[in-house]
């Protein structure tokens, strides 16, 4: 391939290789991955090393700001990039664009680059090497234009390759980046180093043997767990029946019951109130009790009534419990609504099984 003669503008960051490209000059997917690639291959590569250096990635905006350049077909900086603190790289040719060449081109101005001073040897260009390999700047677009003319150059039906960059280079005011060993200082924000620069979708810094992956998830084994819980709060004897009713909401009956009719259900003897004991029937004989003294000695009246009474309440008593055998238990709906989820588990499993 002939090269012609690069134009030294005094614009730094310009270079023109006059080549041709087709009669569409646009950027492919497979373009614009093999830019990502040797920007950040040679970012890699500096000398001396750096202790940081940003990993960069596409950017849709950026590679739309450059498209809007570049149908201008202007050799001369983009102006208002400065306001939005964006750098960029121009490139100019008459042949089929060769980015693997132009990335090439940029990258080797750090032969007329001095390090130590952070200037450019006199009468040459290092600016596309400096933006190139800016150690903040973490984003790049770019885009490619068939221009009939191009402003400020005198060839004809070229192609302008424009690179946008975020953030800008300071190449006035400071290096490019420190001097160090390799991802000494990556900051939180980017703390891996892979191929060395530094990013968060790179491999870690300190390289240790990862965890071992957790077990494949068992459905039947989370179904277990799950039925095994639910089933054991229903018959729990510790858990509390969420609407049970307070004592004083729901009376015992039965006890109720009880306390009133405990009187009536102790022994009664017949005798006197000495409490005369069983088998002293023979005693009474022998001391010669008359029939007539059990008035004097057995019920008193108005006792009749009272076991009267009694009866009826027992068997009121036994009525309110045969109706609460025919009720269904308290908590039958709560019960009935976690088996269901049970079901309702295993079955949507089964499915996804």
């Amino acid at each position: 391939m002939l090269w012609g003669t690069a134009l030294l503008t005094g614009l730094v960051g310009l270079y023109v290789i006059v080549t041709q490209c087709p009669a569409t000059c646009q950027l492919s997917q497979e373009d614009t991955e093999t830019l990502m690639e040797l920007h950040n291959s040679y970012r890699g590569q500096v000398v001396p090393s750096a202790t940081y250096m940003r990993k960069v990635k596409w950017d849709e905006k950026l590679k739309i700001l450059a498209e809007g350049y570049a149908v201008k077909c202007m050799w001369e900086p983009n102006p208002d990039l400065e306001l939005l603190n964006m750098g960029e790289n121009l490139f100019v040719s008459n042949e089929p664009l060769d980015l693997n060449m132009t990335m090439e081109k940029w990258f080797l101005e750090h032969l007329d680059y001095d390090y130590n001073n952070n200037s450019c040897q006199e009468d040459r260009m290092c600016g596309h090497y400096t933006q190139m390999v800016w150690a903040d700047s973490h984003s790049v677009g770019c885009a490619a234009h068939r221009c009939d003319t191009i402003e400020g150059l005198s060839f004809e039906k070229v192609n302008f390759l424009v690179c946008n960059y975020y953030p800008k280079d300071k190449f006035k005011d400071e290096k490019p980046y420190e001097e160090g060993e390799w991802c000494s200082k990556c900051p939180d924000n980017v703390p891996r180093c892979d191929q060395n620069l530094c990013g968060k979708n790179s491999a870690p810094i300190n390289h240790t043997t990862p965890p071992p992956p957790p077990p494949p998830f068992n459905s039947q084994h989370y179904l277990a767990l799950v039925s095994n819980f639910i089933l054991s709060n229903l018959t729990s004897p510790d858990v509390e029946e969420p609407d049970a009713l307070e004592p004083s909401e729901e009376p015992d009956v039965e006890k109720e019951i009880t306390e009133s009719s405990t009187p009536h259900r102790e022994p009664v003897y017949e005798g006197d109130e000495t409490g005369t004991e069983p088998g002293d029937e023979e005693d009474e004989e022998e001391t010669g009790t008359q029939p007539g003294d059990e008035e004097e000695t057995g019920m008193e009246p108005g006792d009749e009534e009272e076991e009267e009474e009694w009866e009826g309440e027992e068997r009121a008593a036994e009525r309110e419990k045969e109706r609460t055998r025919n009720q269904p238990p308290a908590n039958a709906g709560r019960i009935t609504t976690p088996l269901l989820l049970v079901t309702s588990l295993m079955a949507l499993l089964s499915v996804g099984l």
